[in-house]
């Protein structure tokens, strides 16, 4: 048994590289990740604008399902129909 764990939690612990990787492969959008004293490192998550993005993604892809009619069956005449 040790008596302080702390050195060997601090060798075990991620590296700013190994954070970056998981945060790009989780595809968590824009981020910012450095070292900060007294702790190991920072990260920044940017939400509002990954929410922008998804909202964005989510808008074009409600535009390519639309199905309603063109504007020109719309601006037709009633009772020509």
């Amino acid at each position: 048994m040790t008596r302080t764990d702390a050195p060997l939690s601090v060798q075990r612990a991620f590296t700013l590289d190994e954070w970056r990787d998981l945060f790009e492969r989780a595809g968590i959008g824009p981020f910012r990740l450095f070292p900060k004293f007294p702790f190991r490192q920072m990260t920044l998550i940017s939400i509002q604008e990954r929410t922008s993005a998804a909202r964005l993604r989510q808008d074009q892809n409600d535009q390519k399902r639309f199905a309603g009619p063109s504007p020109a069956d719309c601006d037709a005449d009633p009772a020509g129909m």
